[in-house]
């Protein structure tokens, strides 16, 4: 990414909406799901917990869906303890679903 700020502007300002809408009071959202992305053009999530702790700490009911930490390319031991931290963090509002393949993004 740019150090201008052109090419992090977009991504910020998308981020920054979702998460609006999100911890807004007036959305009935129940859960909201973060997934793992590498190299896409339109969503860029290299990080679930850091992306899950952002969400977590701007909401107090809704749950945190992370679908897709991708078990082969982590430490197991690692994700394990990440999780269940960010668990702990978000009061018992975490759900993971685990990949244990590689995505298509590393077959390109």
């Amino acid at each position: 990414m740019a150090h201008d700020g052109v090419a992090t502007t977009q991504p910020r300002k998308l981020f920054d909406r979702d998460l609006s809408q999100v911890s807004s009071a007036s959305a009935p959202v129940d859960w909201v799901r973060v997934s793992e992305y590498h190299y896409s053009p339109r969503i860029l999530t290299p990080s679930l917990p850091i992306a899950a702790a952002c969400i977590a700490s701007h909401t107090r009911n809704i749950k945190v869906a992370l679908l897709g930490p991708i078990v082969p390319q982590s430490n197991p031991v690692l994700l394990a303890e990440e999780m269940a931290m960010l668990d702990t963090m978000a009061e018992g509002r975490l759900i993971v679903g685990m990949l244990r393949g590689i995505t298509n993004e590393m077959l390109t």
